[in-house]
């Protein structure tokens, strides 16, 4: 979640471990009760020394005005990077990943103009760095981002993102594209994806994938007179 200024502490610093550590413990311990998780991660800035964060959901033009002294630590971006930090955590997670997909979902509701915009720079940096993550970590993400649009209309800025269309399927960028298309037909129906994308991305979806209905092997009595 960085900046050309420092919106979370850097690892170098104390308070870094002191935040950090309550944010993790506060996740984990409290898996029982993801809605109370989620407002104590709101919230986390009243519960520190006031001036210790800028307020919460300040626009990142503002944190820049900011930057001559005060703290330019940004409490939402905090909360953002310690859920990750879990689901994304080697080898396995504490828990199971679907309760840090549903931690993220939680905070989005509950302050989504806060979460929000930092929620999608830390999607933009997850995705610049896909060819440097490590692949079980590149499948994690997949997997939340698909449940996350499945959540919220199945909405997202896919034109960020246009130029990599037209890269070989292989590469991670274009693999993450696909792969998430195709959970996010598993969620919902071809048809409707279609709907939500640009118009460059609608021919990674193949028309026959739109047939709701599959093809049952057996209607052409023919094929069914041949079959050994």
């Amino acid at each position: 979640m960085l900046t050309s200024v420092q919106t979370v502490p850097t690892t170098s610093k104390l308070a870094c471990c002191l935040i950090r550590d309550t944010l993790v413990d506060t996740i984990n311990i409290l898996d029982f009760n993801r809605h109370a998780a989620a407002k104590f991660l709101v919230e986390m800035d009243c519960y520190w020394s006031a001036g210790t964060f800028l307020m919460r959901a300040t626009p990142m033009d503002m944190v820049m005005q900011a930057a001559g002294g005060k703290s330019t630590w940004k409490p939402e971006d905090l909360a953002v990077d310690a859920i990750f930090s879990q689901m994304m955590k080697l080898p396995t997670a504490e828990h199971k990943l679907v309760y840090y997909h549903s931690m993220i979902t939680e905070t989005c509701k509950i302050a989504a103009h806060a979460i929000a915009p930092s929620l999608g720079r830390g999607i933009r940096f997850l995705y610049r760095n896909l060819d440097l993550a490590d692949v079980e970590l590149n499948h994690r993400y997949l997997d939340w981002f698909a449940h996350h649009l499945s959540n919220f209309d199945y909405r997202w800025k896919w034109g960020d993102w246009m130029e990599d269309v037209q890269l070989p399927d292989l590469a991670p960028k274009k693999a993450f594209i696909l792969g998430s298309l195709e959970k996010e037909i598993r969620l919902a129906f071809a048809s409707r994806i279609r709907t939500t994308l640009p118009e460059d991305y609608r021919s990674l979806i193949p028309q026959s994938r739109e047939n709701e209905i599959p093809e049952f092997k057996y209607n052409n009595e023919r094929e069914w007179l041949e079959t050994p």
